[in-house]
């Protein structure tokens, strides 16, 4: 039996979709500043991510200080999940993620 190669999900389009947003997180050291918001990978080993390696390109919108504490496990779970449905509800309406009709 042989493994197969994980197929991550890149897309330079949902990554760049970051870009003058605003951070979904709303930490409590938040920077409210859409200049400093990038896309923030989901962390874990579970998602893809290892030594050198990016998960698959599913995340969320995060300021420059709410990364730096999504990082450091310093973000709490509440914040994650809200950046983690807002930043997916984003790329629905931006049109970046498509729903299929009929779904």
């Amino acid at each position: 039996m042989t493994l197969q190669k994980e197929q991550y999900i890149r897309s330079k389009h949902i990554r760049d979709a970051a870009r003058g947003e605003d951070c979904t997180a709303r930490g409590e050291r938040c920077a409210w500043s859409p200049e400093t918001t990038v896309f923030a990978h989901v962390n874990g080993l579970a998602f893809g991510k290892g030594v050198g390696i990016k998960s698959h390109d599913i995340g969320m919108f995060l300021c420059v200080a709410c990364h730096e504490d999504y990082d450091r496990g310093r973000l709490d779970p509440e914040s994650i999940i809200r950046a983690l449905v807002l930043t997916q509800i984003r790329l629905i309406q931006r049109g970046v993620y498509r729903i299929a009709k009929g779904c």
